[in-house]
């Protein structure tokens, strides 16, 4: 019988140290937990982003950077002004302000954009600046894209003058208020034509209108270099013919073939010779109107070369 009680009582004494032990490890599992939380959390953090306070000399409170800013150290921060002059700086938790090398102008850092900066050990650069919404670069916003496909992305659209709101597209609205080629609406719906290369302001006050380039053929802005002179940025121009000159046989232009010379055609008592195509090695002979010339020189209402139409299109 004694052998029994001290075999209970042994069993007792193991089902207690089962307990605590259960205890403890149900203790050490809590903690464990916890701090896998805190550490996830805080893995989180280092990705994630600050919005900056203030519109040229910027602070920010960053948990990306948890000691004091070391060379090579990055810091993303969400910009809430745009800057309105070329000297920028940056403090990064209250470690003093340190100069923003690389922008150097004024709407460059755009209000909504997300910027990541890096920390070269005395001062900051800009390495990159997206619109978070699209995830496109600023420096592609009103850039435009030529396409071979007729497919628009995740945040591009047509060049096609629709009108789009400033607030969904507020990045981009902050550029585009600033460009020289922004015109009253009124004005661009007047003319379309001679307006398509302009922004549209919309309806003045929460929506704006995209260029429209369909159709047409783009030349690099002159500025002043002086060999498309006369032109503002964005203008249009219609087709021309350079002045020239050709040797005319009326009587027999057999010599010809079908090279280019001009046509000819009787318009009443009067001759009207023009420059298109016509004739060929057997003689010439005089169509009765332009139409009719036109059609036998292969002509058409413009000059142009000969051309593939693909996709314009922008991003936001």
């Amino acid at each position: 019988m004694s052998d029994f009680t001290d075999s209970l009582v042994a069993m007792k004494e193991a089902t207690e140290e089962l307990v605590q032990t259960k205890e403890m490890f149900e203790t050490i599992f809590d903690g464990y937990q916890g701090t896998l939380a805190a550490s996830i959390q805080a893995l989180h953090d280092l990705k994630d982003y600050a919005e900056a306070n203030g519109k040229n000399q910027l602070s920010v409170i960053s948990p990306a950077i948890v000691t004091e800013l070391l060379a090579g150290d990055e810091v993303r921060i969400l910009i809430s002004e745009t800057n309105d002059i070329g000297s920028m700086t940056l403090d990064v938790n209250g470690q003093g302000t340190k100069n923003i090398m690389n922008v150097t102008a004024a709407n460059q850092l755009l209000a909504g954009a997300l910027v990541t900066l890096r920390y070269d050990g005395s001062v900051f650069y800009v390495v990159d600046q997206v619109n978070p919404k699209t995830g496109n670069a600023i420096s592609d916003i009103g850039k435009l894209v030529t396409d071979t496909t007729d497919v628009l992305s995740i945040g591009e659209v047509a060049l096609n003058g629709a009108e789009i709101s400033r607030e969904e597209y507020s990045i981009a609205w902050a550029k585009i208020k600033n460009t020289s080629n922004l015109i009253d609406q009124a004005s661009k719906d007047a003319d379309p034509i001679t307006y398509g290369g302009f922004w549209g302001e919309g309806d003045g006050s929460t929506t704006f209108t995209l260029p429209i380039v369909g159709g047409e053929f783009i030349r690099m802005f002159d500025d002043g270099r002086g060999v498309d002179t006369g032109r503002g940025f964005a203008s249009w121009k219609d087709c021309e013919i350079a002045g020239h000159e050709h040797d005319v046989g009326i009587g027999s232009i057999s010599q010809y073939g079908l090279a280019m010379i001009p046509y000819v055609y009787s318009q009443g008592q009067n001759t009207t010779i023009s420059a298109y195509r016509y004739g060929d090695n057997t003689g010439f002979a005089l169509p009765d109107d332009e139409d009719t010339a036109k059609a036998l020189a292969n002509a058409n209402d413009e000059t142009r070369p000969r051309s593939i139409a693909y996709y314009g299109k922008t991003r936001l």
